[in-house]
């Protein structure tokens, strides 16, 4: 799974970042909208648990639509880089 690779995993066994939390979170909202998902938000909950010294954290991806490009006629520039600059 998409998501559960390129997130999730980053994110288990890790030390509690506020930082690491946003850099990934913008980095999943990056990746879904490179794959046409345009309205994505994304939030979150934490509960810290001192006891264990551990943070479960609940993350919630709501997505509306997908939109999908289609480029005709286009030979200078690649098809990635047109969707980069959507």
């Amino acid at each position: 799974d998409m998501i559960e690779e390129r997130f999730c995993k980053k994110l288990q066994k890790n030390y509690y970042s506020r930082e690491l939390i946003n850099t990934e979170t913008q980095e999943l909202q990056n990746v879904l909208i490179r794959h046409g998902y345009v309205h994505v938000e994304i939030s979150f909950e934490e509960n810290i648990m001192h006891a264990g010294k551990q943070v479960a954290l609940h993350f919630f991806v709501h997505i509306s639509y997908k939109k999908v490009f289609s480029f005709e006629g286009n030979h200078f520039f690649t098809r990635q880089e047109l969707q980069d600059a959507i």
